[in-house]
């Protein structure tokens, strides 16, 4: 009975995020390795809010503050990641001989074949 909580859970869970991946993301490289940086640039964000909760002891009692405090780094994180990757879209451009359609130019590139 307890496994099959467990996949059942698990299913409940990671089902969407799984066929969103499987369908859209994984048909393509360049959505994985957007997929994959971002994932990245977002685990940097939730690691930095656990080691500010963790170091300032007052931030720990006061949780309205702490997830006010956590959302703004999270957001602040995403404009980075995006920053990032309009500077490093404009610089392939400039660099690059073929014209490449980068996945977030348009929303027809990232999701039609």
């Amino acid at each position: 009975m307890g496994l099959s909580l467990f996949f059942g859970c698990a299913l409940v869970a990671f089902g969407f995020p799984i066929v969103v991946f499987l369908l859209i993301v994984a048909r393509k490289a360049q959505l994985v390795i957007v997929f994959v940086s971002s994932s990245f640039a977002w685990l940097l964000a939730v690691t930095i809010v656990a080691l500010l909760w963790f170091i300032v002891p007052p931030l720990q009692s006061a949780t309205w503050v702490f997830l006010i405090l956590g959302v703004l780094i999270q957001e602040l994180f995403r404009y980075g990641f995006f920053d990032f990757y309009r500077k490093a879209e404009q610089s392939f451009s400039v660099v690059g001989n073929n014209a490449v359609v980068f996945p977030l130019s348009d929303i027809t590139s990232s999701i039609c074949e």
